[in-house]
């Protein structure tokens, strides 16, 4: 028997008394989900898990935001007054500050790119559905 204080195999036995030759705990009167004898444990091979493969990145297609950005090239317009974002369905190009004049220009290049403008307070910006 092992002991379940100090987990001793030395059993030592007293006027009928068996005792933990370590701790002297009375083995007998110890109820009996205290005293336990552990089976020996087989350990098992773990299995090599094989490593999971990353999921590609999304190449971002910026083709169509570097024509989009040509085009505003060519009317001499300032393409840092732009934010340019683009998602998985849609191109969305969002003014940095007021652009005044200059905002018919780019509306006219992003129509031609079948975008829209959505008018959405401080959060206006065009939009433009990938195809």
């Amino acid at each position: 028997m092992k002991c379940c204080f100090c987990r001793s195999d030395a059993e030592y036995v007293f006027l009928g008394l068996s005792l933990c030759e370590k701790c002297m705990v009375d083995l007998r009167s110890l109820p009996i989900g205290l005293i336990y004898e552990p089976e020996p444990k087989i350990s098992e091979p773990k299995k090599a898990v094989p490593p999971k493969e990353p999921a590609p990145p999304i190449k971002p297609s910026t083709s169509l935001i570097a024509e989009i950005k040509t085009a505003l090239d060519k009317e001499k317009f300032d393409v840092n007054r732009l934010k340019f974002e683009e998602t998985e369905k849609t191109v969305v190009i969002t003014p940095r500050a007021w652009l005044q004049d200059d905002w018919a220009i780019v509306n006219q290049i992003v129509k031609d790119f079948k975008g829209q403008w959505i008018r959405d307070g401080q959060q206006s910006r065009w939009e433009i559905k990938k195809s």
